[in-house]
């Protein structure tokens, strides 16, 4: 991605102040692509980090991992969890671990290729760090800026799939005519984005959905 569409693209995300990624524009614009591929680098890390430790309650998949522990022994740990992402030192460490973490306990289900992908941008962050003789050009932090803009509506704890599913459901039983047409849009747009498998699940829950709405009477269209 230029950094002409990127520069927009935080704008209309509002990101546009954020002190990682004004660093990261800074550095590109004066051929320091190391460093500016590890300011954007961070700033993505530190977006999931965020994200993290906004969300109320424990992420389903996580509970999964710890089935058969007790519920306070679940709060203690995913609360040691959170604890972990605020140390100065090992934050970023620890929010990879979520990122790397297998698809059936990854928080954010993310896909084994996405995960893939995450690790060669992180390999790539080290070089950086390291000043390994590794080339990292123009082309290879506007392909990181890609990831960022591809990645971001796939960071949501539980998972696109069962976000997409709710938010359908939301959608077909309390959004107004007026407002119908925006928020199908926009759901379209954030499932199109998904993969094949994931496209599949979704549709094929939307229409066992219908179907129980007009078995019970409970469709409003």
């Amino acid at each position: 991605m230029e950094i002409k569409k990127f520069k927009q693209w935080l704008i209309e995300n509002e990101y546009e102040e954020d002190e990682l990624f004004v660093q990261s524009i800074k550095c590109f614009q004066i051929e320091a692509y190391k460093a500016a591929y590890l300011y954007s680098y961070l700033a993505l890390i530190n977006y999931i980090k965020e994200i993290i430790i906004g969300y109320h309650g424990i992420p389903i998949p996580f509970l999964e991992k710890i089935k058969g522990k007790t519920d306070n022994d679940k709060k203690a740990i995913w609360k040691k969890k959170i604890n972990d992402l605020n140390l100065d030192d090992k934050w970023e460490e620890n929010t990879w671990n979520f990122i790397n973490e297998g698809k059936e306990t990854n928080i954010f289900k993310l896909t084994d290729s996405v995960r893939v992908e995450f690790s060669q941008k992180k390999n790539l962050r080290n070089s950086c760090v390291h000043n390994k003789k590794r080339d990292v050009s123009s082309a290879t932090v506007e392909d990181l800026w890609d990831f960022i803009t591809y990645v971001k509506p796939l960071l949501v704890i539980n998972g696109t799939v069962e976000m997409l599913i709710n938010k359908f459901k939301k959608i077909i039983k309390f959004t107004d005519q007026k407002d119908y047409e925006e928020e199908i849009d926009i759901f379209y747009k954030q499932y199109i984005l998904l993969q094949y498998d994931d496209r599949k699940e979704v549709f094929v829950s939307i229409i066992n959905y219908l179907e129980e709405c007009i078995h019970t009477n409970d469709y409003e269209g």
